[in-house]
């Protein structure tokens, strides 16, 4: 089985030495990555009435490099393949909402990237409730269909709050029945978070399931506890055997298991490893 990780938890170690931080990964087993982008056009800079020394202090932080201007990820992709790892799946910062005419342009520029990089899944996180998620659902919609006229796929990766459920529904939910042409990466970690079950959405929705993500978290902990609830793989609270299971009855492309660890209290890439090896040891 090939397992990739998300670059969001590995965002420090590859500031701090990224060609060594490669390496690391791909000596603890993980066999693709998964980077996070930004669109050229949409950009991410920080708010221009920011003190100037608070400005600088952002810049040079390792949250300033999270996700990478389209630009700036074509470079990093090529660096990442040439260390071994596949590529075929990012995260892109989207805006919240937009008309058709908004989505046909940003397909544009996606599709176009996707051309050049090769990727074919691309993956928004749209980080809302049931009553935004209706609000924002014909945009994401709309940018779902005019990507998969490009050939490439918009999938959704979901937090918590896409999974608390309202009036008996879930944002997620609300999503799959009224954006046909969106797929998911379901984060089965941010779903127990949410209070869901991962199982059930999985099985109804397993043929629009491209990508999973794994997420952990120590028993106890809350959010108030910040990066401290975050467990390896198979460490905490999630259901990972059964997790597993399902996602063998989803349409997963052969990269698609991918571990969505955001911080660790030790060594980040020993969390991998270690995740790895759980993944491996109940799938």
């Amino acid at each position: 089985m090939n397992i990739g990780a998300n670059t969001f938890g590995l965002k420090a170690d590859l500031y701090q030495d990224f060609d060594g931080t490669l390496r690391r990964v791909r000596a603890a087993g993980i066999d693709a990555i998964e980077v996070c982008t930004v669109p050229d056009s949409q950009g991410m800079e920080p708010p221009a009435d920011l003190a100037p020394e608070v400005l600088e202090a952002l810049r040079n932080s390792p949250a300033a490099h999270i996700f990478w201007p389209f630009a700036q990820a074509k470079e990093k992709i090529e660096k990442i393949r040439k260390a071994g790892f596949t590529v075929d799946s990012v995260h892109v910062n989207l805006p919240k909402n937009g008309g058709a005419e908004k989505a046909a342009v940003l397909a544009e520029e996606i599709g176009a990237f996707g051309t050049e990089t090769g990727i074919r899944y691309f993956t928004t996180s749209p980080m809302c409730g049931l009553s935004e998620m209706k609000e924002r659902a014909p945009f994401l919609q709309a940018m779902a269909k005019a990507l998969r006229e490009r050939g490439v796929f918009l999938l959704m990766h979901n937090h918590a709050a896409e999974c608390v459920t309202e009036n008996g529904s879930t944002a997620i939910e609300y999503a799959a029945q009224n954006c046909p042409d969106l797929f998911f990466e379901p984060d089965a970690g941010w779903m127990v978070a949410g209070g869901m079950d991962p199982v059930p959405f999985m099985m109804v929705y397993a043929d629009r399931i491209l990508h999973l993500h794994l997420k952990d978290f120590f028993a106890g902990k809350t959010e108030a506890d910040g990066d401290g609830r975050f467990s390896p793989i198979g460490e905490g609270i999630l259901p990972l055997r059964e997790v597993l299971q399902a996602s063998k009855c989803c349409d997963i492309s052969e990269y698609g298991l991918i571990i969505d660890q955001d911080a660790s209290l030790g060594d980040f890439v020993e969390d991998l490893r270690i995740g790895r090896e759980n993944v491996l040891r109940l799938y």
